[in-house]
Formats: C-alpha cells, structure tokens, sequence
C-alpha cells in the first residue's frame, strides 16, 4: 500500500504521520483512480487507492463497521476516536482530535462573533433576539466577542423545525459558558419539565444541571460561575452523558425517553428564569454522540 492522504493525514503502511488538521470527515463514494485529485464535500464511503489525494471539508460517516479487505482505506469514528481500516483491523488515527466541528451533523452552531449573532452550521437557523441579548467583547473564549445575557428579558429564540426533534436518537449539546448569575441559568430550553418532552441544559446556582422529563435530572456539585467552563451533554444510545471541562462527571440511563421540543428552542430563558452572563461557541449536534469518554475541550472555534 502506498502513501494515501486525507485532508493532511499521510497514511502509510505501518505508519500514520499527522501534518494537519482535520475539521470534519467525509467520504466519497466507491474507488478512485491513483494519482486522483479530490475536493469539496462528499457523503458515503470512501475506499483509499494508490496515491489519491482528498482536499475540502469532509463529513462523517459511521456506516462501516467492520474492517477487511473490502474496506480497505476507510475511517470510521467510533468511542471519541478516529479509525483508519487497513485491510485487515482498525487503527486509532493519534493526534487527530475527535471533535468534528462544523459539519453535517450540526444542526446550531453560534460563534457569537457578528452583531447579529447568527447560525453559521448547515441548517441556518433563524435566530431572533429578544431584550438586550448583544455580543460582547468585555468577556471572550474565542473569536473576541461573547453572547451576553444580562438576566432581565435576554434569550434567543430559533426556527421551530424538524432539527429541534430529537426523538430518541443521538445528540450532542456543547458550550463554553462564563455565568455570573443564581437559580437557573439555561444555555439550551427545548422543554423537558412536568413530564413533557424536550431538554433543559445549563445551569443551577452555579452547578450543571440537566433535565428532560420531570424524573429524569442530572445535576453535578461544582461551581461553575465567574470563570470559562466547555459544558457538554451527549446521548449515546439509552444514555446520557455528562461533562464539565472535559471530564465525565456522570451518566443517566434514558431508554425509551423522547427529547423532541415541546416548545420553540430558547438560549438564554426558560419560563421566567434568565441567563446572566456569557456564552460562547455554542453547537447543538444532531444525529451524533460525539463523546462518551473524557476527552479534551475545543481549543479553538469550531469551523
């Protein structure tokens, strides 16, 4: 097998030598002939032959799942990693972070960059503004502005649309938060109180707080105010899976609850309870559960 490329991985054999960065993973469908130039954005299976060299923005794809000589070449992400078939077993691809960015399974993504505070993933949500909600550069984790909430009317509000519908499948809610504020402080209200689909994810006095349907909480004892903290709920499966900074903090078993909203998706406000405080880089993943294990938080924005 000689030298392949994806997007700045070289892929030998025996070796794998990392000399870039990959933002997301896709895959083109079927083979491709040595020596073959590709770009843009693909979606299936892509199967690795002599010197192909793959340049754009890649997509994801699970669909393989076991590796022999048939699949020889794909990539795979599985349990918070990145693998690479070589015909015979899987090799975890190092250095490569599992953090896939922007890609086809984001359904939200607010950099909080522009005055506007749009949605820059696939799905261009509509986002409305309500009270004060404003970027701010006084508190910033990347890009230099922040969204800040000052706690008296301030949320955002976005389409109602089939992404917010979340069933039972898998999903990932992540934010860097920076909170100043008491009681309940929400990054993400879909519902999920009194027994009515839809989640709750954000905060209570200071302590991460997840909720959907009355009996299913999850809370974890850490104060998170006054300070950049990457917040992340994932579920894979039946399960919940919680995380501050990286760190697993705790699991929930979920099996058989729908998370579709009950109510328009608000950042920032669920009922009369309200955010104070700043929240930055903000992506909701449908589709996927993009960690189960610890891992390490974004270092930079997602792209």
């Amino acid at each position: 097998m000689s030298n392949k490329f994806l997007d700045g991985i070289k892929l030998g054999l025996g070796f794998i030598f990392v000399i870039g960065i990959i933002f997301g993973l896709a895959w083109a469908v079927g083979f491709h002939n040595a020596n073959e130039i590709l770009s843009g954005t693909f979606v299936g299976d892509f199967i690795f032959q002599d010197d192909v060299v793959v340049k754009g923005d890649f997509k994801l794809n699970n669909s393989v799942s076991s590796c022999n000589s048939s699949n020889e070449g794909s990539l795979k992400y599985d349990s918070g990693k990145v693998n690479f078939c070589d015909g015979s077993d899987w090799t975890e691809l190092s250095g490569i972070s599992p953090v896939l960015g922007n890609d086809i399974y984001t359904r939200l993504l607010l950099h909080c960059d522009d005055a506007a505070l749009s949605d820059s993933s696939l799905s261009a949500q509509t986002i409305t503004k309500n009270g004060n909600v404003a970027r701010s550069s006084t508190q910033s984790r990347f890009g230099g502005y922040s969204c800040y909430f000052d706690g008296t009317g301030d949320y955002l509000t976005t389409s109602d649309t089939g992404d917010w519908d979340f069933g039972t499948g898998d999903w990932t809610l992540d934010a860097w938060i920076y909170s100043t504020g008491d009681g309940y402080d929400n990054v993400l209200y879909t519902g999920g109180e009194n027994s009515v689909n839809g989640i709750f994810f954000g905060l209570s006095n200071g302590n991460y707080y997840f909720q959907s349907h009355s009996d299913h909480i999850f809370t974890y004892s850490q104060d998170l105010r006054n300070d950049w903290h990457h917040i992340a709920a994932v579920r894979s499966g039946d399960v919940t899976y919680h995380f501050i900074d990286g760190s697993l903090v705790g699991t929930m078993n979920v099996a058989g609850i729908n998370m579709d909203n009950s109510y328009v998706p608000s950042i920032g406000s669920a009922a009369s309870n309200y955010y104070i405080g700043y929240i930055d880089e903000f992506r909701v993943s449908k589709g996927i559960g993009r960690w189960t294990n610890s891992f390490t938080p974004p270092t930079g924005p997602y792209s």
